[in-house]
């Protein structure tokens, strides 16, 4: 009976799946492989568990986006700065910024700065950070740079700023905001396509077969979000969507 009982105890085993592997038998090819380039990923694309969700993160340029960080294996200190790309990368391309004097963009300057907060506390707040901001500027503790990019996927191109916080490893930060060519002031339609942006510490913006998406490390979450942005029938108003979301999986000295 107990030899019967064991028999039948290793056939259910077998065919469910589970019978361990025995001394001295080789495991199936390419576990060891797999094991080992585990090991070797820094980051994961998350959301793999939401429905809602995994469509997003399955996008082209949620895929491609985590080979390259995996390529280059950037901690997110090291995003905060540099968002660097693997020699021969052909799919993503970093954008050409040209140097903007702030000199004779003040007013532009002012508008940036006042971007995010709400409309009616705007000018007050400016007030009392203006001469602040104007000595971190002489300092060279702050920069301005010009691009033109289709930033919302509408087809036409926008005349984008950056606005960025100097030395960068110092304290790391980007602000981007779309002006209006006729003055290069701050169009206030664009403004919440930044919120998020903005608000990061160490944020990009990058093409992707030719589109522009938005990049930026969340540290309150301590995630990596790609964002789209889109523009409103007519153009009254621009937003954006998160479709791609990392974690690292190295912890930071």
């Amino acid at each position: 009976m107990r030899i019967k009982f064991l028999c039948g105890m290793l056939i259910v085993l077998f065919l469910m799946g589970t019978l361990p592997v025995m001394a001295g038998e080789k495991q199936p090819s390419g576990a060891g492989q797999r094991s080992e380039e585990a090991s070797k990923k820094c980051w994961e694309r998350t959301w793999k568990t939401s429905e809602a969700l995994v469509g997003r993160s399955t996008l082209p340029v949620c895929v491609a986006f985590e080979k390259v960080l995996n390529a280059t294996c950037e901690s997110p200190a090291e995003l905060s700065c540099n968002w660097s790309l693997p020699p021969g990368e052909s799919k993503f391309k970093k954008l050409n910024w040209q140097p903007l004097d702030w000199k004779t963009h003040w007013d532009l300057i002012g508008d940036i700065n006042k971007a995010g907060v709400r409309e009616d506390l705007r000018e007050d707040l400016w007030k009392k950070e203006e001469a602040e901001k104007r000595v971190l500027f002489e300092k060279g503790r702050r920069s301005l740079a010009i691009t033109s990019v289709d930033i919302d996927q509408d087809g036409t191109d926008e005349m984008v700023v950056r606005h960025d916080l100097q030395p960068c490893k110092e304290r790391p930060g980007s602000m981007f905001a779309v002006i209006k060519p006729e003055d290069e002031r701050v169009d206030w339609r664009y403004d919440n396509l930044f919120i998020s942006v903005n608000a990061n510490e160490g944020s990009e913006i990058l093409l992707y077969d030719g589109k522009a998406y938005m990049f930026g490390w969340v540290r309150a979450w301590e995630i990596l979000m790609v964002y789209k942005g889109f523009s409103m029938p007519g153009g009254s108003s621009h937003g954006y969507v998160n479709i791609c979301q990392y974690r690292y999986l190295k912890r930071e000295r």
